[in-house]
């Protein structure tokens, strides 16, 4: 019966410690500023790739601009060469009447590429907005990461495999505590 008892507690000391050796993860919260996941480089790189974009579609509606305008112009020019050939009062009046007409075309042009240019915007502008939120997802999760395993492994190497964290709770913070800056300086690296 003594073989038995002895036989048993062996057993549970040696189920014990696989227990104790076996590391268990900790969950830790980690409070941070939103506005230092992006780098300054970061936000001039999506800064200017808007600039770029946008002047990119300013250049687009400047050509499109000249190029009403010069059909503009033409227009005016085919006008002015009939007058000429006709009495000049009944042209005169036709040409204030078509000058009016076009007057209302290029009002009208110029309402069309202010809508198409605010379309532009606003669609460029979301794209940006959802740029940015994936790369500051992206960038949580590698920190994330990152936090894990430079406290994991700072964990065990200063405690070992022997130590019963539960039982080590105070000793665990206060050894944080005191070497705060080197994580800090191994997550940030």
């Amino acid at each position: 019966m003594a073989i038995i008892s002895l036989v048993s507690l062996l057993w549970s000391v040696s189920l014990n410690n696989k227990l104790i050796k076996r590391p268990s993860p900790k969950i830790y919260e980690i409070k941070m500023d939103s506005s230092k996941i992006l780098t300054d480089t970061d936000m001039k790189d999506v800064r200017d790739k808007a600039q770029k974009q946008l002047s990119d579609i300013t250049e687009q509606a400047t050509s499109r601009l000249q190029q009403s305008l010069n059909n503009t112009v033409d227009g005016i020019s085919a006008r002015l060469n009939d007058m000429t050939e006709t009495s000049l009062s009944q042209e005169f009046e036709k040409y204030q009447v078509s000058l009016e007409a076009l007057r209302e075309q290029s009002i009208e042009e110029f309402s069309k590429l202010q809508k198409e240019l605010d379309t532009r915007r606003n669609l460029y502008s979301e794209q940006l907005d959802k740029k940015v939120v994936a790369e500051f997802k992206k960038r949580m999760e590698l920190f994330d990461g990152r936090l894990n395993d430079v406290v994991s492994t700072y964990l065990v190497e200063s405690l070992g495999n022997q130590v019963d964290f539960g039982a080590q709770a105070n000793y665990i913070i206060s050894s944080l505590e005191a070497n705060k800056d080197v994580l800090k300086k191994d997550i940030l690296e």
